[in-house]
């Protein structure tokens, strides 16, 4: 029955979309300009890990909501002073950024990126990149996030290496995911109804889309923080009906950390960096997440291709 759904298929053909993205012709960030990422939900969680990535390596990018920039006028100002915006939509017709985008037209540059073939999204912007081969059916963004990830990290002159690498080693990435479908498969859901990422740096980032994605799914409470900030208080809810993931764990304070939650009562999953360097992480880490949501959705008796209260692309009237 579990195997019916198009969510499952969908997270399981990652490797399928990076081979398909070696024939793309490669973006490129640069460091006299400035750029800003705006997005909704995954979208939005994209360009924060983007941008984090990128100030590492000295550029300069900020991420922003596409209704921050709506509501706020000082954000939207803001975005006017960047060189290049780039607007980010799976589906291209999200109403936010695509109004957004419509509305800086002609002030900046801007550059609209999508997993459609064509949408309303790509006749607004100077420029479009339509990945429409990465088009999902269900309504939970899965595998089209690291596979926009890896177009975006292949924009750093220094990652252009390690993305290639990747591009080029996609049985490495199945392996990967095969063992985190089997890891995420042997959690007892019948105790775990409380779920808490946690990861420094652009970890943090994949941490909060982490707890979106098994919240979208699941419709079950989720949570994320840096890991040792996870003591200063929201541990208080910790119980053995918690799950933990710790992503790019590499310190002692770390390990500390998994033992007290262990003894605690909790269980824990720690993903150490790999030896192939962060971008192979950033391509299967948000796999464990889109798993472990999957399958608790199919424990649930829930729908996971349409979770309750969600549509695939939200449409306002603005």
């Amino acid at each position: 029955m579990s195997e019916n759904f198009a969510t499952i298929q969908e997270i399981r053909r990652l490797p399928e979309l990076l081979v398909k993205l070696r024939n793309y012709e490669k973006f490129r960030f640069f460091k006299d300009s400035s750029y800003a990422i705006v997005g909704c939900g995954s979208s939005y969680h994209l360009g924060l890990i983007v941008s984090e990535v990128g100030k590492h390596f000295g550029y300069q990018i900020e991420a922003y909501t596409s209704g921050a920039a709506l509501s706020r006028k000082r954000v939207y100002d803001k975005l006017k002073s960047f060189n290049t915006v780039l607007f980010v939509s799976r589906t291209g017709q999200t109403s936010e950024t695509v109004r957004l985008a419509e509305m800086l037209k002609g002030t900046v540059r801007t550059i609209g990126v999508s997993c459609a073939s064509k949408s309303p999204l790509s006749e607004v912007v100077d420029f479009a990149v339509d990945f429409g081969f990465m088009a999902e059916e269900s309504v939970v963004m899965t595998s089209s996030f690291s596979a926009l990830l890896a177009f975006f990290m292949g924009g750093f002159e220094e990652l252009r290496e390690q993305v290639s690498c990747v591009l080029e080693s996609p049985e490495k990435v199945a392996r990967n995911l095969c063992q985190f479908e089997e890891n995420v498969r042997k959690i007892n859901y019948r105790c775990k109804n409380h779920f808490v990422f946690l990861g420094y740096d652009h970890n943090f980032f994949v941490s909060k889309e982490s707890a979106l994605k098994v919240r979208e799914l699941s419709l079950l409470p989720t949570e994320y923080n840096e890991p040792l900030e996870f003591r200063h208080g929201p541990v208080a809810a910790l119980s053995s009906n918690t799950h933990v993931v710790i992503f790019g764990a590499e310190s002692k304070l770390e390990d500390g950390l998994t033992k007290e939650l262990l003894d605690r009562g909790a269980s824990v999953e720690v993903l150490l960096p790999s030896e192939e360097g962060i971008v192979f992480d950033l391509m299967i880490y948000p796999s464990y997440a889109q798993f472990l949501g999957y399958y608790l959705a199919i424990y649930r008796g829930l729908n996971p291709d349409k979770p309750q209260g969600l549509v695939k692309s939200v449409q306002l009237d603005i």
